[in-house]
């Protein structure tokens, strides 16, 4: 919520409020919520107006800021999605780039990746908003208003897909979300409706919104 984290106790049918202290080094960073994820190994991490968390057993934080001052981090503190990956890599994209947290120890390697004008390889802007990794293991990020990429690991580029007038593309530049069906498709939520991209073929289906049309979304 925009006041705390809630956690519901079914045997006493309440809730725990979790707030941020700023004299508790262990309580939330932020008590301005974005969202929740879960990954494959059960944690809860909680992205927030300032900084990315994960719940631990004991109900205490371990926070997750941008880097500063030489101390590696995040690209910046405000999350705006958190993919793992089949290697257990850790994606966060923030309003300013998009960061990778690769388990190293007891914590973290961090990379950050940022667009450069110079550079057509680099992601496509720095205003992250869903990333979703595939069944082919394709790592998919979708951003504010410059379309959707996709990471190639090897290389270190990204691939650029966006709406181009008059020709097969996406309907939108702004993309909401990313998600698969059973047979692999990918569907890609866009302020101007829904894009259904397949492997095979390599193109995508629009399914526009249009207020002239009751049988459109």
């Amino acid at each position: 919520t925009q006041n705390g984290l809630n956690l519901y106790l079914p045997k006493s049918n309440s809730f725990k409020r979790f707030l941020h202290d700023p004299a508790d080094g262990k309580s939330i960073s932020n008590s301005v919520i974005r969202f929740l994820y879960q990954d494959r190994q059960g944690n809860i991490w909680v992205a927030t107006e300032n900084g990315l968390n994960r719940l631990k057993h004991d109900h205490t934080f371990e926070r997750y800021y941008a880097g500063s001052r030489g101390v590696p981090g995040l690209a910046h503190s405000l999350v705006k999605a958190v993919h793992q990956d089949h290697n257990n890599v850790f994606w966060v994209g923030t309003d300013e780039g998009l960061t990778s947290m690769t388990p190293k120890g007891k914590g973290y390697a961090y990379k950050t990746f940022l667009h450069d004008k110079d550079n057509p390889g680099s992601i496509s802007q720095n205003d992250i908003t869903t990333i979703y990794e595939d069944r082919l293991h394709n790592l998919w990020i979708g951003t504010h208003n410059k379309g959707l990429d996709v990471f190639d690991r090897e290389t270190g580029e990204f691939k650029h897909f966006t709406h181009k007038k008059g020709q097969s593309g996406l309907s939108s530049n702004v993309i909401r979300k990313i998600r698969a069906d059973g047979e692999g498709r990918l569907w890609i939520s866009t302020l101007h409706g829904v894009n259904i991209y397949d492997h095979k073929s390599g193109t995508f289906s629009r399914y526009p919104d249009n207020p002239d049309d009751p049988a459109s979304l």
